[in-house]
Order: C-alpha cells, then sequence, then structure tokens
C-alpha cells in the first residue's frame, strides 16, 4: 500500500496524532449523524405513516446488518485498507440522515440502512486497531477513555442541541442541522495518518470465529452483550416510555443523563483500569448500575426514567473503555481486528435486537418498571463474571 506508515515502526504514546484526529471525526460524527438516532423511530414513523415499532426495525437494521458486516471486517481492511475503511465507513453516517430526509419509503430507509450497517463495521473494528497500534501499551486504557469521551461528548451534546431544536423546528431542518455537523467530521477523517499493519494473508472467515475458543472470550462477549442491550432500549424505547409518562418532549432531557454517565464513567475508567485493573473497575461499575436500576424500578417518573438512563449509560461508558485496552492487553497486534469483529458480533446483534425488542417487551411486561428489573439481573451478573475475568487476565485471546 503507498504513502502508507508502519506503525510498529513509530513511537508510540497515549496521545497520538491518531487518537487526536481519531477523536475529533468522530466527536462530530455522534455529534451530527450519531445524535439522531435518539430521534429517528418516532420521526420516520411519521414520515412514512408506520408504527414505532415497525419504524423500530429500520434502525435496528443498521446493528443487524452491522453483525454481517463483521464477519467480512478483514475482508473490508484488505480491500480498502485501514485509511478508507474509517473515511468512508464515517460517510454511511452522514448518507443515512441524508436518505432520511430525501426519502419516505419504508423499503429504501431500510436498505440505507443496511449500508449504515457497513460503515458502522467498518469504523468500529478499524479505528480501535489503529488506535491501539499508535498507543503505548502502559497507556491503553487511557487512550481508549480519551476516544470514547470524544464519541460520547459529541452524542451528548448532539442529543441536546438537536433535541433543544425539534420542538421548534421541522424534522427536515433539524435533519440538516445534523448532517452539517456530520460533513465537518467527514472532513476531519480525510487527516487521518494512513497506517499499515503486517496481516495474515489472506483473511478468512474462519478467523473471527477462532477467536470465541476460550471461555475468556465468551466472557468478554457476555460482559459486552448488557451494555449493548442497555444502548438498543435506550434509543428504542425510551421515547415511547416518555410519550407513556404523557411527556414526550421531555426525551432529549431524560436521555440526557446516559450521555452524560457514560462520558464520566469513559473518562475515569481508562485511566483508573490501567492503575488498579481492568475487571475491578468494570465489577464496581456494573454494582453501581445494578443498585440505581433497582431504585428507578419503585418510581413511574420523568426522575425514575433519568435514573434508568444514567445506569445504563454508566455501563454504556465503561465496557467499550476497558475492553478494548483489554484486547490490547491479550491480542497480538496482527490479529486486534479479527479479536474486535468476534467480540461485538453478538453485542451488535443485542442492540438491534433490544431496538426491536424494547417495545415488545414493554408491551409484555406492562410498562418499563419491571423492564428494568430484567436489567439490574443482567447487570448484577455481569459484576460476578469480573472475578473469573480478573482470574484470566494473563490469558491471551
Amino acid at each position: 500500500m503507498k504513502n502508507t506508515i508502519d506503525a510498529s515502526e513509530k513511537k508510540r504514546s497515549a496521545l497520538s496524532r491518531d487518537l487526536i484526529i481519531l477523536s475529533g471525526c468522530f466527536l462530530f460524527a455522534f455529534m451530527g449523524p450519531g445524535a439522531m438516532q435518539q430521534f429517528l423511530i418516532t420521526n420516520i414513523a411519521e414520515k412514512t405513516g408506520k408504527s414505532d415499532a415497525q419504524c423500530s426495525w429500520i434502525l435496528a437494521m443498521v446493528y443487524f446488518a452491522g453483525v454481517f458486516w463483521r464477519i467480512y471486517s478483514a475482508h473490508t481492511i484488505r480491500f480498502l485498507g485501514m485509511y478508507k475503511a474509517i473515511v468512508l465507513g464515517l460517510c454511511t453516517y452522514t448518507f443515512f440522515i441524508v436518505c432520511v430526509t430525501l426519502f419516505g419509503n419504508y423499503w429504501l430507509l431500510l436498505l440505507a440502512a443496511a449500508v449504515w450497517g457497513w460503515g458502522a463495521a467498518a469504523v468500529w473494528i478499524t479505528s480501535p486497531t489503529q488506535l491501539l497500534q499508535t498507543t503505548d501499551k502502559k497507556r491503553y486504557g487511557l487512550a481508549s477513555g480519551i476516544f470514547y469521551s470524544a464519541v460520547f461528548i459529541g452524542q451528548g451534546a448532539g442529543v441536546m442541541i438537536l433535541g433543544s431544536l425539534s420542538p421548534n423546528q421541522r424534522f427536515q431542518q433539524v435533519a440538516m442541522v445534523a448532517i452539517a455537523i456530520g460533513i465537518l467530521g467527514n472532513f476531519i477523517s480525510l487527516l487521518l495518518p494512513k497506517r499499515q499493519i503486517s496481516r495474515a494473508n489472506p483473511p478468512k472467515i474462519t478467523d473471527v470465529f477462532g477467536v470465541l475458543r476460550t471461555i475468556k472470550s465468551w466472557e468478554f462477549v457476555f460482559i459486552e452483550l448488557a451494555p449493548s442491550f442497555g444502548f438498543g432500549l435506550l434509543l428504542g424505547s425510551f421515547g415511547t416510555f416518555a410519550k407513556d409518562l404523557g411527556r414526550p418532549d421531555m426525551v432529549h432531557w431524560i436521555t440526557i443523563s446516559f450521555y452524560i454517565a457514560r462520558l464520566l464513567a469513559s473518562w475515569s475508567v481508562g485511566g483508573l483500569s490501567d492503575l488498579v485493573g481492568r475487571d475491578k473497575v468494570m465489577r464496581y461499575m456494573f454494582l453501581g448500575a445494578t443498585i440505581g436500576l433497582c431504585v428507578a424500578v419503585f418510581s413511574k417518573s420523568v426522575a425514575a426514567l433519568s435514573i434508568a438512563a444514567a445506569m445504563l449509560g454508566l455501563q454504556s461508558g465503561t465496557v467499550p473503555t476497558v475492553i478494548t485496552a483489554m484486547v490490547g492487553d491479550s491480542t497480538d497486534e496482527r490479529r486486534r481486528h479479527l479479536v474486535f469483529a468476534a467480540l461485538s458480533l453478538l453485542p451488535n446483534f443485542g442492540v438491534g435486537f433490544t431496538i426491536v425488542g424494547g417495545q415488545y417487551l414493554r408491551l409484555l411486561l406492562g410498562g418499563f418498571s419491571r423492564t428494568f428489573i430484567i436489567y439490574a439481573l443482567i447487570f448484577f451478573l455481569c459484576a460476578l463474571l469480573t472475578i473469573d475475568i480478573g482470574r484470566r487476565a494473563e490469558e491471551k485471546l
């Protein structure tokens, strides 16, 4: 590959140029198109004339398609290279919002969502791989925390900005603001250094599934499933939960607690995990989220929804930050893209499943309080699981 830099030959640090540019382009991608996910289902339903439950399939398609494309992620990276995979992948975020703005055909939007799924798979396999490749191994947690903090700052700010515009502006106008912000992120991505990593040639699909041969890998998968369920619930059901309380105008105020908690967690746990241990940090975060969700169960109010959103955000910030660092600890650099792909298969499916399933679970259980009990139990199981993960810290993936 021409005009590339072999990352293994560069001096690594916690604050590499790659980290700064990746953080910048992801910040704007999630401030614009990424934040629009919070408002898509109800607005697409209005535009297409379908129900919220039917339109939840459009957003879920992003994540279901992402499962498929993660299997072929090694082929994507080999064919395009890491630079093009990130640049083109981020363009699909903006592309989908453009499609929502221009078209009202349900099936066309499903197809556009599948394209976005490819882009999401490409950027979320390639970006953390490049991040770890240019970071000192003693600072994996810190670098991961900075990167995810940029993502979460962007998405949290975007939810507030776009949400505050929604009551006074038509959806099309709000979407145009999101597109403009997304384009800025697309331009920043062009500044990324072009990296080259020596890998197995040619890649095989079985290499991805081959990662899932150990107990440790499946423990990682289960841990990552928990926040994926929570994120899916937030995207797919919290707007409806707010409508159930007669406060649909409060959805951005309710969900902002998710983004604030996620930001605070990602900012703090990365460097903290470098110091006190990755498993300990995750264990205490899971226990805290379990307690918080139990508190939210006993009150059917806007405050209860805000507390529940914050607890889901706590996990959504902690798990990807710490798991990314743990992959760096446990994996040879030539296989990291395969490990990221394998570990994210079921979690990605989990987001899509919960976007759709959360709507039906709410109907089945008669409200959101009982739904939160299920999530509290899942988080408690994850806290117990981190004990064994700590015992396997030296095992390779």
